[in-house]
């Protein structure tokens, strides 16, 4: 028979070690923040979109098809190692292809996505539609422009989970 000592000794135990056990699950999941976890195409889109906006180069990467980010990331290395570390907003750009092709004639000092609205993504199979509205705000030798686009996102289910393949005026 225990002593009311050692069951309440016993209970803190317990409690502690649920509270560390949860704080390490949330360290986890903090720190594996991507699109690879995204399980919805509407869910990498807005990570992609966010990203895109913090200038976040590493969960840019996750959110675009394995291939292309392999090959960026070989690439950005060279980049780093040539430029000092500076990505110029033309290569975050080229990342996703069609968004260069749309927004090229807006490349600027700074591009920032805003007003976001991601509608429900259709599923067929592996790939994916996914609608987005949203004001494309850039800044260019110190002027300030917006633009209204309505945009659709194309996702494949990878073993890594939704990624983007590209991206289309509607």
């Amino acid at each position: 028979m225990e002593t009311p000592g050692r069951d309440a000794a016993g209970l803190l135990k317990m409690r502690t070690r649920l509270v560390v056990c949860g704080f390490l699950l949330a360290v986890y999941s903090l720190m594996s923040v991507g699109c690879t976890s995204a399980p919805r195409p509407e869910s990498t889109v807005k990570h992609f979109l966010q990203a895109f906006n913090d200038k976040d180069l590493n969960v840019l990467l996750t959110c675009v098809d394995p291939k292309q980010e392999r090959m960026f990331r070989a690439s950005l290395r060279l980049i780093e190692k040539l430029t000092g570390g500076r990505l110029p907003v033309e290569d975050l750009l080229e990342l996703v292809p069609g968004m260069y092709q749309m927004l090229q004639s807006q490349v600027s000092e700074d591009v920032n996505f805003r007003d976001v609205h991601v509608g429900r993504g259709q599923l067929s199979g592996e790939d994916a539609e996914v609608p987005v509205s949203l004001t494309v705000w850039t800044k260019s030798r110190g002027l300030q422009n917006t633009q209204q686009q309505e945009l659709r996102f194309a996702l494949r289910r990878f073993d890594e989970g939704w990624r983007i393949v590209g991206i289309q005026n509607k």
